[in-house]
């Protein structure tokens, strides 16, 4: 399990899980805690190749500040060192139908 944090409340989180095994914490800014919305998506290639899909987040129709959580996908996608595409839709909460 990985666990996205802001960098002002690892230490607090890293006490609460103290003693727990296979959880790694990642130290990410954010505007919101809905990575779901802004993260990227991953993708496997026929060839096995993971990477990282950025779509544009304007944050609820501009309802919501987002400059950070644009940053996101960014962040993500070199935590797990893989290639980051970037599209030109926009998408949010995982809206993919």
């Amino acid at each position: 399990v990985k666990a996205l944090v802001a960098a002002k409340d690892r230490p607090r989180l890293s006490r609460l899980l103290e003693g727990l095994e296979n959880i790694e914490v990642l130290e990410a800014e954010a505007d919101d805690l809905w990575v779901r919305d802004s993260g990227p998506v991953f993708t496997v290639s026929e060839a096995g190749v993971l990477r990282a899909v950025k779509f544009n987040f304007n944050g609820w129709g501009q309802k919501q500040r987002h400059s950070l959580d644009n940053q996101l996908a960014e962040k993500i996608a070199d935590l797990a060192g893989v290639e980051l595409l970037t599209s030109s839709l926009v998408l949010e909460g995982g809206g993919i139908e």
